[in-house]
C-alpha cells in the first residue's frame, strides 16, 4: 500500500487542480458564405447611407464614397501631375479620404515611373 502512496497523492493533487478549471460549451454556428456576403453588403449600404446623412447634417454636401471611375482617376492624375511639376500650389479639391488616397496612389505611380526613367538613363 505504501509503495503507491506517492502516485495516489499526485493523482489527488491533479484532480484538485482540475476541479478548479472552468469551461463553457458553445455551439459552433455554421454560416453560409453567400448569406454572409449579402449581409455584409447590406451593412455596407446602410453605413454609406448613414455616412451620407452625417455629411448632410455637417453641411459637407454629398460626398461620394464609391471607387473612382476611370474618368475620375484621370482627373486626379492630371491634378497630381500639375501639383508635382509646380503648375498649381495646392490641390484644393480634397473633399474626402478617398480622394487623398487616390492622390497618394497617383504620386506613387509618378514616383515609380520617374525612378524607372532615371534607372534607364543611368544604364
Amino acid at each position: 500500500m505504501t509503495k503507491h502512496i506517492e502516485e495516489t497523492i499526485s493523482t489527488l493533487k491533479f484532480a484538485t487542480r482540475m476541479m478548479k478549471v472552468k469551461n463553457e460549451a458553445s455551439v459552433n454556428i455554421m454560416v453560409d458564405p453567400t448569406l454572409a456576403i449579402k449581409r455584409f453588403e447590406k451593412e455596407i449600404r446602410d453605413l454609406k447611407q448613414e455616412l451620407a446623412m452625417h455629411d448632410t447634417l455637417a453641411n459637407r454636401g454629398r460626398v461620394n464614397y464609391d471607387t473612382y471611375s476611370p474618368d475620375e482617376i484621370k482627373k486626379v492624375k492630371t491634378l497630381t501631375q500639375q501639383y508635382l511639376i509646380g503648375e498649381i500650389e495646392e490641390i484644393e479639391q480634397m473633399d474626402s479620404l478617398r480622394m487623398i488616397r487616390e492622390i497618394f496612389s497617383q504620386i506613387r505611380v509618378e514616383f515609380r515611373q520617374t525612378s524607372q526613367q532615371i534607372d534607364s538613363i543611368k544604364r
